[in-house]
């Protein structure tokens, strides 16, 4: 299967990666035959205009069932007018990846960056082995694949949704981090509540500022644009894992992918050299789960390379040796946000007291009993008492209201499993009167909260 092709218009002309050949050994092989008229997605019209960048596209084989009419838009808080085309095309390419490798459909574009041309191919070839079952089989067709150099001085950046992972990560790196980067426009940050954005960039702005470091962010309307139910419905199937029917598997590797594609212009005009993205859980957990392997550290664009962070760390070591620790050194606030912006959203006191969690969904319910197990007040981190009551989430837990997939299952299991490591000082306190919910929790069995179907990888909470 023919995986990656690339045409230079002008030869082997000075700037062309040195890197693109040879190509990944599947790229090389015959292309499978397909029914039907070719798929594939053209990206052109590149338009910059000071901060905002627009692409159009044109599609081919009936791909408009999965894509609405364009153009795709990037705004960001950088001027991006002198950052060369082959990067402004990497967040484009990025919005479509997800698409091309499920549908099978090839995208051509004028100009990209070589590395990133030549890594993503490799991403594609490591997708294919971990599921046979997707087509994977994407050719990228580029007029150009041009070597970038924009690295100076070893300089830092963070993907940073401001949830407890990303947080944890720069908390421990933030000595090499300068730049923070924050993505609207996903599933979990969306931008139809721009009060609700605008919010979260004030408060992490302020946090990163007293911490040395600048917050950047990226406005995007690819998930405005791709039609995901019927991407989903149609063609997600292949990501699950044989073991995890409930599990969309794979589905948030490509998703990361697409994430860090949208920040590349950010990280050519800040001239960052490393780009870290926080894990959410463990590698051994993943595996377990039958999510394979760090995907994310093949990636590259210009001189940049990427890391996924705290791959060996569970969410409790993150509080404990991380959170903890931060906040007993200091009077600071951590604006941690976790909950889902649709609940958020239908709390209006919590909007005009401006907090961005409801603490009372399954996301901030282990979130703040993790704070409580290592003796943090939750409130340090942005969650409100009033909200929360530790006898309604054992209540809801026992009627199996509060339901687990294994992802989910995995980090309730972890706060069991430490209840009785807890610190004297966290037992004694008794914050917000958790210690007869975790006494219970140590005797009871949180397998039998375990989803068996139709789940995407959360705790499921009534509306």
């Amino acid at each position: 299967m023919c995986l990656a092709q690339v045409k230079h218009v002008h030869g082997d002309a000075p700037g062309t990666s040195p890197h693109m050949n040879p190509q990944p050994e599947s790229a090389r092989g015959p292309r499978d035959s397909q029914a039907g008229p070719p798929k594939v997605i053209e990206l052109h019209d590149l338009e910059v205009r000071g901060n905002r960048v627009r692409c159009g596209y044109t599609l081919t084989g009936n791909l408009e069932r999965y894509l609405r009419k364009g153009p795709l838009e990037m705004n960001y808080d950088v001027p991006v007018g002198e950052i060369d085309d082959s990067i402004s095309y990497v967040p484009f390419v990025a919005s479509v990846l997800p698409l091309a490798f499920l549908a099978g459909a090839d995208i051509s574009v004028r100009t990209i960056d070589a590395e990133y041309l030549r890594s993503v191919m490799l991403v594609q070839d490591q997708l294919k082995a971990w599921r046979p079952g997707v087509p994977f089989r994407t050719k990228i067709m580029a007029g150009e694949g041009k070597a970038n150099s924009f690295a100076v001085g070893g300089r830092g950046g963070l993907l940073f949704s401001g949830g407890l992972d990303s947080t944890a990560s720069y908390l421990l790196h933030k000595d090499s981090i300068s730049t923070l980067i924050m993505v609207g426009g996903t599933e979990d940050m969306p931008l139809t509540d721009l009060e609700y954005w605008r919010r979260v960039r004030s408060l992490t702005s302020s946090f990163a500022a007293k911490n040395g470091a600048s917050l950047h962010s990226v406005e995007s309307n690819w998930l405005k644009v791709l039609k995901m139910p019927e991407l989903m419905r149609d063609l997600s199937a292949p990501l699950v894992g044989p073991d995890h029917q409930e599990e969309i598997g794979n589905w948030e590797g490509l998703f990361r992918i697409t994430l860090l594609g949208l920040c590349s212009p950010v990280t050519a005009a800040e001239h960052l050299q490393s780009m870290l993205i926080a894990s959410t859980l463990p590698l051994d957990v993943t595996r377990a789960l039958g999510r394979h392997g760090v995907i994310e550290e093949i990636l590259r664009w210009g001189d940049l390379t990427i890391t996924r962070d705290t791959k060996d760390f569970t969410r409790q070591q993150k509080i404990g040796e991380v959170i903890a620790p931060y906040l007993d050194g200091n009077q600071e606030q951590i604006p941690l946000r976790v909950c889902h912006p649709i609940r958020y959203e239908k709390n209006k006191r919590l909007r005009r007291k401006g907090m961005l969690n409801c603490s009372d969904c399954e996301k901030c319910y282990r979130t703040i009993l993790g704070l409580v197990l290592d003796g943090v007040n939750p409130p340090r981190c942005g969650f409100e008492r009033g909200s929360f009551d530790s006898k309604k989430v054992r209540q809801q837990i026992v009627d199996r209201k509060l339901l687990f997939t294994n992802a989910t299952l995995a980090l309730w299991t972890e706060i069991k499993q430490h209840v009785n490591d807890r610190p004297v000082q966290a037992v004694e306190s008794n914050v917000w009167d958790c210690n007869d919910f975790f006494d219970w929790l140590a005797t009871y069995d949180l397998s039998q909260n375990l989803l068996t179907s139709g789940a995407s990888g959360e705790g499921k909470t009534p509306p």
